[in-house]
């Protein structure tokens, strides 16, 4: 497979995922397979012990551009498992389906959902989800080696680029301040609420928490309940002083974004609605 034909969120198969124990501290390749000394003991060829691995297709987590960039010799990569089976993560149990529907839905945090399609060479892909809780690298060389199970559609590469700015880029967001916002969350959640949407930005300031929500076109309904929502959440709130903002796309400017904190519904910890799109600023 050309490597330079990859792009983030790609998934190889016939590979094999890396990841390292806490108890070890040092990686050394071996005889073509990655071994793991803990750095106590590095001198002493017999306490050399294989690394951990698991077995699963692998998405592309870099950036693309950086993957075709020849001076960068490795990419990172995440285990993609079989919705219908759970997967065989070392650190987690099968998933109930419960919690495979919450994923279809776009509401847990770590897992990306891949839907069945035809694959490569006519075969279909099963329904799947790219676990994000554990990753590693390997070399260009290997990943030469294997072979391509599936590309993403534009909309899906765009959808999984907002994915992993949600998971990897999202603010700390303490939970009283998550208490104050949730009245004005659960507002914009619903799903004839969220459409309107276009983004939503926050900052704290002292004791004053400001939100800044904008529309993609006016609607004088959407605007009366979420300023409703807002002046609930300034009543709840006894810890900050709440300010809610509502602006129309066209006319928000950089200036009206300055020093705020752009956010998704994962940063909530609510998980995202089900109709989620994009939410970009372009100013």
């Amino acid at each position: 497979m050309d490597v330079q034909l990859l792009r983030q969120g790609d998934v190889l198969t016939g590979g094999r995922l890396f990841f390292q124990r806490e108890e070890f501290l040092s990686v050394v390749k071996e005889e073509s397979d990655l071994r793991v000394v803990p750095s106590r003991d590095l001198p002493d060829a017999e306490q050399v012990s294989l690394l951990p691995t698991v077995e699963s297709d692998l998405a592309v987590i870099t950036q693309s551009c950086d993957v075709v960039k020849p001076d960068i010799e490795s990419v990172l990569l995440a285990p993609v498992f079989p919705l219908e089976t759970g997967g065989t993560v070392p650190c987690a149990e099968a998933l109930p389906e419960t919690r495979r529907n919450e994923i279809r839905r776009h509401r847990i945090t770590w897992a990306f959902h891949l839907p069945e399609i035809a694959g490569a060479e006519g075969k279909n892909y099963p329904d799947s989800f790219v676990d994000l809780r554990i990753a590693c690298t390997l070399t260009k060389e290997v990943l030469s080696s294997l072979d391509l199970a599936r590309k993403l559609r534009d909309s899906e590469r765009e959808d999984f680029r907002r994915f992993l700015f949600n998971l990897f880029g999202r603010p700390a967001i303490p939970d009283d301040v998550v208490a104050a916002i949730k009245p004005v969350a659960n507002t914009a959640r619903d799903s004839t609420i969220h459409k309107h949407l276009h983004s939503v930005w926050i900052d704290i300031t002292g004791l004053t928490l400001r939100l800044l929500v904008v529309l993609h076109q006016p609607d004088d309904k959407v605007h009366r309940k979420l300023q409703k929502a807002g002046e609930k959440a300034a009543a709840m709130t006894t810890g900050y002083e709440v300010k809610l903002d509502i602006k129309i796309k066209d006319s928000t400017r950089l200036c009206d974004v300055e020093g705020l904190t752009r956010f998704g519904w994962d940063n909530l910890s609510f998980g995202q609605p089900d109709d989620a799109g994009s939410t970009d600023l372009e100013l």
